[in-house]
C-alpha cells in the first residue's frame, strides 16, 4: 500500500484530510487544521507518498472520486524547495498526468487541451521503472497507455499527488487488473 506523507502538505493548504477507508487510502481537500510538520510544500497544493524509490519497478493506482481536476505521478524527493511560480512539469522535477471529467493531460509545463475519453477516465495506473528512467501512465480499467515520461534514474523519487479544492482521490489496492 502506498501511504501519503501528511508532513509534505502545503502549509497554507492544510485543508488536506487523510483517512483510510475500506477501499484504500483517501486524500481529500477539506477545511482542517494540523500542526507540527516542518517539511511542507511552500508553493504548490501537493502531497507526496511516504515511499522513496531509488531502484526497481513500482506500480500503483489512483482513483479520482469525482469530476474535479487531480494529478498523480512521481517527483524528486527534494521537491519541497521548488520556487514560487514554478509549474508542475519535468523541468521542476515532477512527472505526472492530470485528469478530470474533461479528459487527461500530461503535465509538461505547456498548456495542452485535455484528451477527452468516453467514458471519463476515473482510475490511473502509475508505473515507475526507476532503472530505465521512465514513468508511464495507464487507464487502470482497460490498460490503455496514456503517456510516458523519461525521468531521472539517479535521483530518489516519491509518489506525487495534486488536487483542486474539494477534489478527492483514493489509492486502492492493486487487484491485478489489465
Amino acid at each position: 500500500m502506498y501511504a501519503q506523507d501528511p508532513g509534505t502538505v502545503l502549509g497554507s493548504l492544510i485543508p488536506f484530510r487523510f483517512c483510510i477507508d475500506s477501499s484504500g487510502e483517501c486524500i481529500s481537500r477539506q477545511q482542517e487544521r494540523t500542526t507540527g510538520f516542518v517539511e511542507r510544500f511552500q508553493h504548490l497544493p501537493c502531497v507526496l507518498g511516504k515511499n522513496v524509490f531509488t531502484s526497481g519497478k513500482h506500480y500503483w493506482e489512483v482513483e479520482n472520486r469525482g469530476s474535479l481536476e487531480v494529478a498523480a505521478g512521481v517527483c524528486r524527493e527534494d521537491i519541497m524547495g521548488i520556487p514560487g511560480g514554478s509549474t508542475m512539469c519535468p523541468k521542476a522535477g515532477i512527472w505526472a498526468v492530470g485528469w478530470s471529467s474533461a479528459g487527461f493531460w500530461p503535465l509538461t509545463g505547456t498548456s495542452v487541451s485535455p484528451t477527452k475519453r468516453e467514458p471519463a477516465l476515473q482510475r490511473v495506473g502509475v508505473f515507475l521503472d526507476h532503472g530505465a528512467g521512465e514513468v508511464s501512465f495507464y487507464n487502470a480499467v482497460d490498460g490503455e497507455h496514456l503517456h510516458t515520461f523519461s525521468c531521472s534514474s539517479s535521483l530518489p523519487l516519491r509518489p506525487f499527488f495534486w488536487l483542486t479544492p474539494l477534489a478527492s482521490v483514493v489509492i486502492p489496492p492493486v487487484t491485478g487488473g489489465k
